[in-house]
């Protein structure tokens, strides 16, 4: 009888530990099979624009890093983590969607952009100390000159339980990426932290429509107590500023 116990227990062991095994294995193959980091060219639909969207990209060091637009933690450098906080300022990734010349591929392309947003001053003015030498006065030329490629500089005015953004930079450098920049995202994070900038905000398109006028999306993603974004699209007939609708919210 113990005899019989005891294979009986042993049967059961074998069985669990194989079972464990197939389900380690299926679950590793998995994970080399989606190993490594996904081609630069993403074939993508228009209905998956404006749904969630993940990607793998290789970081300076070789190693992929997982971005999606539902965790804006993630787009942090974890290389600015010292210095995130620093004078209020936040360093995030920006990113956009670019059509290739045959227009049937969509590209990620990451910039290293650094954002401004200091509670303590006047929205829409840049602070000195955060631009190294750079004063007000030179703030746009910074913003706007060809190092940051394709880039789109939006200045932040609050107030009101509005909160609402103007392009400064002119469309100088789009033909330079050689592909038309067709959607275009900015990370946002509110000034207010709970405070005024955090209720229903409105987009004032007019100035970025003049000076973009081949972009068709812009997603502005706001970074706050929670996670929200806008998709602002531009009708394909004739983009005018009255017909730009926020999609999402």
């Amino acid at each position: 009888m113990k005899s019989l116990f005891y294979s009986a227990v042993i049967n059961s062991v074998v069985k669990t530990v194989g079972y464990v095994a197939v389900i380690v294995s299926m679950f590793l193959g998995v994970v080399i099979m989606s190993g490594g980091c996904a081609a630069d060219n993403v074939p993508m639909t228009d209905d998956d624009i404006y749904s969630t969207i993940a990607y793998y990209r290789p970081d300076e060091a070789g190693n992929c890093r997982f971005l999606t637009d539902d965790s804006l933690s993630l787009f942090a450098d974890p290389a600015w983590e010292g210095d995130a906080q620093l004078n209020g300022t936040s360093r995030y990734l920006l990113y956009f969607h670019i059509m290739d010349n045959a227009g049937d591929t969509l590209t990620v392309d990451l910039m290293d952009v650094q954002e401004v947003y200091v509670s303590d001053i006047l929205m829409g003015q840049v602070a000195k100390d955060i631009l190294s030498d750079c004063d007000a006065a030179t703030a746009d030329a910074f913003w706007c000159s060809g190092k940051y490629l394709n880039m789109m500089y939006f200045s932040e005015v609050c107030g009101s339980g509005q909160c609402g953004f103007e392009a400064i930079c002119p469309d100088t450098t789009m033909a330079d990426a050689g592909a038309e920049v067709l959607d275009m995202y900015i990370t946002y994070r509110s000034a207010g932290r709970g405070g005024s900038c955090t209720g229903a905000c409105s987009f004032d398109m007019d100035s970025v429509l003049e000076v973009y006028p081949h972009v068709r999306t812009f997603r502005v993603m706001m970074k706050d107590m929670d996670v929200q974004y806008v998709d602002i699209v531009r009708p394909e007939e004739n983009g005018a500023a009255r017909d730009i609708m926020p999609v999402r919210m």
